[in-house]
């Protein structure tokens, strides 16, 4: 049986959850005054989470083996 690996998760689970995502509510109103707030806070989350995994895959790649036989 092929393990599953970290990865291989962190890419299938945002392609598998997204079309629920975007059906969950009909829209919004791009005319009202705080939309562009919004949009910006959403982006804005969105980058910090890949920076953090990115910055967490870094340092996991990094960090010495504790698999290693002494």
């Amino acid at each position: 049986m092929k393990r599953i690996t970290t990865t291989q998760l962190m890419l299938a689970v945002p392609l598998l959850a997204s079309p629920a995502v975007v059906l969950a509510h009909p829209g919004h109103d791009h005319e009202a005054w705080s939309s562009p707030l919004f949009h910006l806070a959403f982006f804005a989350s969105l980058v910090a989470v890949i920076a953090v995994g990115g910055l967490l895959l870094r340092k996991r790649a990094s960090a010495p083996s504790h698999n290693e036989v002494k």
